[in-house]
């Protein structure tokens, strides 16, 4: 570094473990807060320490649109009083609110969801700056502090999920690049990284949790999926993919929705379940400028758009999945985590029949109850492997597979007493609220 810049870089999360993402990057007087990732139980001690810096923080820049990067934005905009402004790509903007709104709805549904309301998610999305690819901003520091120079960020793309970025982060002659799970290979809807165009910045922050372990080939990976769903349909059996609201589900959907017409599937339903799901294919099809040259090209010179689906159904609950009938079908549902969400509520009606397949296309959070299935299933291998196809029939009899409780949660009407004594509360909270006015 040159003498007139200090640079420090501090982990907040997402260091030697799999927790969530956040950290602090100063250059000289300017904070920058880098991701602040929550996971789907939303315990309030694991983002303490990004908490204990909010006063601090200048800006904040989002790489991608999941809680495991975003999470915590609602939280500390609504209930921590973070101020600083805060930018994105545009899908990050708009499919990460999609995210946050689906985890709310979803937790709600079965409990009070306290860390944060909808108002906090809206308030938090309306701070950010959403940018293009490439686009330059200049940051000043606020709190009192000033700088030399000011601080340029700029947002590449990563290739990992739609919008995703990578930052370069520039003051004077000092370049750092944030970049955390990207991708290097083109896929059905994005084009691969960018990383490998920087010419060796000053600092690089990246991730290599998954450096030591070799993916399978697309081919013989997209292949296992297809040949397993068919043999399960075929069979009888329903298939419940647990998903992200709005990540790497497109790519999901557009691989099963050319299979589905190649292998002639049609007499079996596929569905997309979350409480977000028509906003999503809605973004996903007006935003094609962001996918892979093939999509664009093929829009532009066709006007065929790859999320005008022909066999997906869209559902945003349980009750709207049972009105497409009986009958085997594939649901990608919201969360995969299974910690909250109508994935969690299928896994539990559907875990019984021995004909059913419960498939897990990544790792997904650890702690969760999606973690805890592999675990108690053999179906985790030893290491850690995003890209790995994961999959696990439930048998019912109790000596094919182990017995997993599942505490399960649901909103019900207060009737008699308990209507009363709720009532009741709720009038003396209104007379002490209005008294202190």
């Amino acid at each position: 570094m040159d003498a007139g810049n200090r640079i420090q870089f501090t982990p907040l999360n997402g260091a030697h473990s799999e927790t969530p993402l956040s950290y602090l990057l100063e250059i000289d007087d300017f904070k920058i807060l880098l991701d602040c990732g929550w996971n789907d139980k939303l315990d309030l001690a694991d983002i303490q320490p990004i908490v204990d810096r909010v006063p601090e923080i200048d800006a904040v820049l989002l790489s991608h649109s999941d809680t495991t990067h975003l999470g915590a934005l609602p939280y500390l905009v609504g209930k921590k009083g973070l101020k600083a402004p805060v930018y994105a790509t545009l899908p990050v903007h708009k499919m990460g609110q999609m995210y946050m709104y689906d985890h709310y709805l979803s937790r709600q549904a079965g409990e009070d969801q306290t860390a944060f309301d909808l108002d906090d998610v809206d308030a938090a999305f309306a701070l950010i700056t959403p940018l293009k690819y490439s686009q330059h901003v200049h940051l000043t520091a606020s709190h009192g502090r000033s700088t030399s120079a000011a601080v340029t960020v700029t947002p590449y793309n990563a290739g990992h999920l739609l919008g995703g970025t990578l930052w370069k982060i520039s003051k004077e002659t000092e370049d750092v690049v944030y970049a955390v799970d990207f991708n290097h290979k083109k896929e059905r809807h994005l084009n691969g990284t960018v990383l490998e165009s920087f010419n060796r910045p000053s600092l690089l922050i990246t991730d290599a949790f998954n450096a030591a372990n070799r993916p399978p080939a697309r081919a013989a990976r997209d292949k296992e999926l297809t040949d397993t769903v068919a043999k399960v349909l075929r069979g009888g059996g329903s298939v419940l993919i647990p998903i992200d609201t709005a990540g790497r589900v497109l790519e999901l959907v557009l691989h099963l929705e050319q299979y589905w017409t190649v292998a002639k599937l049609a007499s079996y339903k596929l569905v997309l379940l979350t409480n977000v799901a028509y906003n999503t294919m809605e973004f996903a099809k007006s935003h094609i400028e962001w996918m892979n040259d093939a999509i664009s090209t093929t829009f532009d010179q066709t006007r065929t758009n790859a999320f005008k689906t022909r066999h997906l159904h869209l559902c945003h609950s349980v009750e709207e999945l049972a009105g497409l009938g009986p009958g085997p079908k594939l649901v990608m549902a919201s969360m995969q985590s299974l910690e909250v969400g109508p994935a969690r509520e299928l896994f539990v009606t559907w875990a019984t029949n021995p004909r059913n397949l419960l498939l897990f296309p990544d790792m997904g959070q650890p702690n969760t109850l999606a973690r805890e299935v592999m675990r108690c299933t053999a179906a985790a291998p030893q290491a850690p492997d995003a890209q790995r196809l994961h999959r696990q029939a439930h048998q019912a009899a109790p000596h094919a597979a182990p017995t997993l409780a599942v505490a399960m949660r649901q909103r019900v009407a207060l009737v008699g007493e308990e209507l009363a004594r709720h009532n009741e509360v709720q009038a003396a909270e209104a007379a002490e609220a209005a008294a202190v006015r």
